[in-house]
């Protein structure tokens, strides 16, 4: 009866044991494999400048600074641009988490006044990604709260992955 007993038990805890490694292996191939998540990209607001009196032409331009206020960029570095940065398109950095981006635009040879400001609300959407990726956020209905530049249009109120399209127009005198 004794040996029964041990034969019952040593065949069953073979099978335990495989059971116990194919789910180990199904375990360890679904946590360690993120082949299938997508690459994240970071919100940016792209801002471009033209003069007032001809809206159909595009101003390259630089500023003493371009900075993220009130919190909405990283503390630690708020300077987005400086005076050897002088572009025609702007990349801005839109922050995670929040509703609404402030910046300001710093001019101390006077041309386009001393400081500018610019602020804007928008709404996010977010998405969870496949499992173990994460989230991403996605941002639309961007809106112009304030600002002290002479005229501002919104051109495009949705932030796309890899598309050019300019979001935001500020027209300038001169």
């Amino acid at each position: 009866m004794k040996s029964e007993f041990m034969k019952y038990c040593f065949t069953h805890l073979k099978r335990l044991k495989l059971l116990w490694v194919f789910w180990g292996g199904v375990f360890i191939f679904n946590t360690g494999c993120r082949g299938d998540c997508v690459a994240e990209f970071e919100n940016v607001l792209l801002l471009e400048f033209r003069l007032l009196s001809d809206p159909d032409s595009v101003l390259s331009i630089a500023f003493d600074e371009i900075r993220g206020i009130e919190g909405n960029i990283v503390a630690e570095d708020p300077v987005l641009f400086s005076r050897n940065d002088t572009l025609s398109t702007f990349s801005l950095p839109v922050p995670s988490g929040r509703d609404s981006v402030s910046f300001s635009f710093v001019d101390l040879t006077g041309t386009f006044g001393s400081e500018n400001t610019l602020r804007l609300k928008y709404q996010r959407r977010i998405e969870l990604l496949p499992r173990d990726c994460g989230v991403q956020e996605f941002i639309n209905g961007i809106e112009l709260l304030n600002s002290s530049f002479d005229s501002v249009r919104i051109n495009e109120d949705v932030i796309q992955a890899e598309s050019s399209e300019i979001h935001v127009q500020i027209f300038i005198s001169n």
